[in-house]
């Protein structure tokens, strides 16, 4: 080359986040203690505790009966932290649950829309944000608590179901 650049090299400079000699100090950093808590109970206790979690979301989905309007009833793949169901009355719900000793949360999202089409709100969106409740449930919950849980929503999901 006219300019005597090892154009490897150069680009080798240019790509790396330390320089050769600093890299042996850089690689040596130990991650902070919660990090590495994290990451001892995650090999200690393997994948238990994400089993025993969606063993017990799928007892809490299977509490829930056909007249709850359950959003996610036919995805394939749930992670089962919170179960949203759609409600007519929210509020009522929450209240509902909150009175039996269970502590759901509404919805606290908005639907974006263009503000000069007020027609161009999605209502899909419009109505799963303003009518979720999410069922929250920890894992050390006993069975017989989720499946309590569940019928008192199919009991307010089956009351708002009944025309009056």
């Amino acid at each position: 080359d006219a300019l005597r650049v090892d154009h490897g090299q150069l680009i080798h400079q240019r790509t790396r986040s330390v320089k050769d000699e600093d890299l042996l100090v850089s690689i040596r950093r130990q991650p902070c203690s919660a990090l590495l808590a994290m990451l001892e109970r995650r090999l200690h206790e393997g994948d238990a505790p994400i089993t025993r979690r969606t063993d017990l979301g799928r007892k809490l989905f299977a509490a829930l009966g056909p007249d709850v309007d359950l959003p996610t009833r036919d995805a394939e793949l749930h992670s089962y932290w919170l179960l949203p169901v759609l409600a007519s009355d929210p509020d009522a719900l929450v209240r509902e649950l909150r009175s039996e000793g269970f502590y759901p949360m509404s919805g606290r999202l908005d639907v974006v829309t263009d503000r000069e089409d007020a027609d161009s709100a999605p209502l899909g969106a419009t109505r799963l944000v303003s009518e979720s409740v999410y069922l929250a449930f920890d894992p050390e919950m006993p069975a017989h608590e989720l499946q309590r849980q569940g019928e008192i929503v199919t009991a307010a999901a089956s009351m708002a179901a009944v025309p009056v």
